[in-house]
C-alpha cells in the first residue's frame, strides 16, 4: 500500500518522494497534506485491510466517524476511493 501511496503522489502531485523508512517518510509527506495524527493512524489501518467497523472497534469510535476520517483523507490526498 505504500508503493501505490508514493507513486500516486508521485503522478498526481508531482512530488518526488523517497521513502527509505516508510513509517517516517510517509507521516512527514502526509503532515504536508494536512493529515491529522487520527487520520494517519486510520490510513494505517485500511492500508492494512481492515474494514471500517474493525477500525472503530479498534480505536474506540463509531463507524461513522471513522468514515468522516476517511472522507478527509480523500479529500486532503484528492483520491475518490480506496482503490484509488
Amino acid at each position: 500500500p505504500l508503493f501505490y501511496l508514493k507513486r500516486f503522489l508521485n503522478y498526481y502531485h508531482g512530488r518526488k518522494l523517497v521513502i527509505n523508512n516508510a513509517q517516517m517518510d510517509l507521516g512527514s509527506v502526509l503532515t504536508d497534506y494536512g493529515v491529522t495524527t487520527r487520520e494517519k493512524e486510520i490510513i494505517q489501518l485500511v492500508c492494512t485491510g481492515m474494514s471500517n467497523q474493525d477500525i472503530a472497534d479498534s480505536l474506540f469510535i463509531s463507524p461513522k466517524t471513522v468514515k468522516y476520517h476517511i472522507y478527509n483523507v480523500y479529500k486532503k490526498l484528492g483520491v475518490k476511493n480506496r482503490i484509488e
